[in-house]
């Protein structure tokens, strides 16, 4: 049947990757705190117990039928896989935090390390064992989904309309570990998986040459990301039985603390960790830690409109336009549920305090959308000589919940900079760039008879990305000294704060200026910004006399032009990783914040590794 075409697809994917840190894999992560700085020693708390294995198993099928002015196109596809991931932070020498309490007149971080004196030492492997593979995630889960779509052409009016169905459904028979202790403190089970999760997404689309200079386009739909099996994974590993995490504060110095193994500090946690992890059973599992599924878990969607234009102008440019609007709809966010607002600061931001457990991280949907605007234009000219041209301009203003930015629960649920952990507000994104400029050049001639020259120039300006002035969370928020929690700028009388006598208030009131900061309010997030960057890469390709069907030819690329010609230039710049600590600060009972030390912020990293040039000869042969 010439109408109708079909097709089958099967594939298999194995993976087996494993994170091996540098240095001595059993010494700890030691995290030595210098004023805002900190100072790694010893093997990563991620990787002391690293290894994902799965395999993926995927069919498609794919259905296509012509009836008249119609294209109907339908299809199914399923995805298997079969997951072992191990992921069991601070399995092999713990990780040990120093903390620099010299602002507050205690002892440095450095101090600290010197006398074994760690504020709090982390350890965790395989519950009632120790054995670090009885704490890995094992599970099988698969995603199906259904599609189909009619495309028709209004020939009269030269229109192409395209509309749509798309389901996806996700399922597994595999359940976590199933936690009585955690059931009997929250009145609901921690095993709870994707099982039945699905989303149908209808789309609707046109494409329309109004004539022979313009073409219009556009769209709106339902938009899903895909399987969340990085996130699920969490709840496998993280029950309270298979993957036992354990923080103590010692009030001994290491070097007088029972040790577990040979006794080694740094090498060796202390001996009560491992017992605390070893006596863990099903009967008496851990209530702290945890990670889970919301039982009434949504699929994150977006919402998207679309409208451009192609418009071939005179002395043959042609403009590119486009708009795309999208809702964030269901936004994937983790919520620390062993936390509630126990009270207001003076200030009028939530203080949060552990009433049921401690540290259980449920991850769940929002229930606030988060907005994003996108306009962009191109225009492009091609000339008879053999050079090529294009100029773009992108703007975005783009709003996101939470970056769920990690694969691990905890560090998405503090990774977002906030005044309530539980319940964040829309905000910036850390991904957004605002403004950003494109320019090519291409240019193709034969400098050697029958043997193509061409060279092609790319360059890029963008603005830095965004990130958040902070303060100290403590007295804030239980369990974290993070530096995420929305900076306050107070009126210059202003009963919600005091000072430290150690604060540098003159120096702060200037920074307040010179950023231009609201008085009397928390600043937004994602409100500060970093230094913007540009770039430009070259490559020149030149053909060489062939042989048969060989076509040679050696090629010159040459990233970051720039930094070649000055070491000043071509710098390439991120923004401060979530936030910027600018103020050291606590909370008094009278709720007021007490100001206590102020950090000049820097709110732009500068990214070494693709800020220097290089270059590259080749020589690339096709036949």
């Amino acid at each position: 049947n010439d109408r109708l075409s079909t097709e089958v697809f099967l594939g298999r994917n194995e993976l087996d990757d494993s994170q091996v840190t540098v240095g001595d894999p059993d010494f700890g992560d030691f995290q030595i705190s210098i004023n805002r700085d900190v100072v790694y020693l010893g093997a990563d708390d991620s990787r002391q117990g690293n290894d994902l294995n799965y395999t993926s198993n995927l069919i498609k099928l794919n259905m296509q039928y012509l009836a008249g002015n119609h294209v109907i196109t339908a299809g199914f596809e399923r995805d298997e896989l079969d997951v072992f991931n191990l992921f069991v932070q601070h399995s092999r020498g713990g990780e040990l935090d120093f903390f620099d309490d010299s602002g507050r007149g205690g002892l440095s971080g450095i101090d600290k390390f010197e006398q074994g004196l760690p504020d709090r030492i982390y350890y965790g492997s395989g519950g009632g064992t120790n054995n670090v593979n009885d704490a890995a995630a094992k599970f099988k889960s698969e995603q199906t989904t259904f599609y189909i779509q009619d495309e028709y052409f209004f020939e009269n009016i030269d229109l192409t309309v395209v509309g749509g169905l798309r389901y996806e459904r996700f399922g597994t028979d595999d359940k976590p570990a199933f936690n009585q202790a955690f059931t009997d403190l929250y009145g609901f089970a921690n095993d709870a998986t994707v099982d039945g999760v699905d989303i149908l997404m209808p789309r609707i689309g046109f494409t329309w040459n109004k004539n022979d200079t313009t073409t219009i386009r556009g769209g709106a739909g339902l938009f899903s990301g895909g399987n969340p099996n990085v996130w699920i994974s969490n709840s496998y590993s993280n029950d309270g039985i298979t993957n036992v995490q354990l923080r103590q504060s010692f009030d001994d110095s290491l070097f007088n603390l029972p040790l577990s193994g040979a006794g080694r500090p740094g090498f060796d946690v202390p001996q009560a960790l491992i017992d605390g992890v070893a006596s863990v059973t099903a009967d008496d599992a851990s209530t702290s830690r945890m990670a889970l599924v919301d039982p009434n878990y949504k699929q994150p969607n977006e919402l998207k409109f679309a409208l451009g234009a192609t418009v071939d102008l005179p002395k043959g440019f042609t403009l590119d336009t486009d708009l795309l609007y999208s809702v964030q709809r269901d936004s994937a966010v983790y919520r620390d549920i062993a936390q509630q607002v126990t009270g207001f600061t003076a200030a009028g931001s939530p203080i949060l305090s552990n009433v049921v457990g401690s540290e259980n991280f449920m991850l769940t949907n929002s229930n606030r959308n988060a907005d994003t605007l996108v306009l962009s234009a191109s225009v492009n000219k091609k000339w008879d000589n053999g050079l090529e041209t294009t100029f773009g301009y992108a703007y975005t203003d783009a709003e996101d919940i939470s970056g769920m930015n990690s694969s691990v629960a905890f560090s998405n649920f503090t990774n977002v900079a906030t005044l309530n952990p539980n319940d964040p507000l829309p905000g910036t994104s850390e991904f957004e760039t605002q403004n950003r400029f494109t320019f090519r050049l291409n240019y193709k001639t034969e400098l050697f008879s029958n043997l193509q020259t061409s060279v092609s120039v790319y360059g890029v300006y963008k603005d830095g990305q965004s990130t958040s002035f902070s303060q100290s969370g403590d007295g804030v928020e239980a369990n974290n000294r993070n530096r995420r929690s929305l900076l306050y700028v107070p009126m210059l009388n202003d009963g919600a704060v005091v000072y430290d006598e150690r604060f540098d208030r003159q120096a702060f009131d200037e920074f307040v200026s010179s950023e231009g900061l609201a008085r009397g309010q928390f600043v937004r997030r994602g409100s500060a910004g970093s230094r913007s960057s540009g770039r430009i890469d070259l490559r020149i390709d030149q053909e060489l006399p062939g042989f048969g069907d060989l076509k040679p030819k050696v090629f010159l690329k040459i990233n970051n032009v720039l930094n070649m010609l000055s070491s000043d230039w071509g710098g390439q710049y991120d923004a401060a990783f979530v936030s910027e600590q600018v103020v050291g600060s606590s909370v008094n009972d009278a709720g007021q914040f007490v100001f206590e030390q102020f950090n000049t912020p820097e709110t732009t990293d500068l990214l070494e590794d693709i800020s220097v040039w290089a270059a590259r000869i080749g020589l690339e042969v096709r036949f």
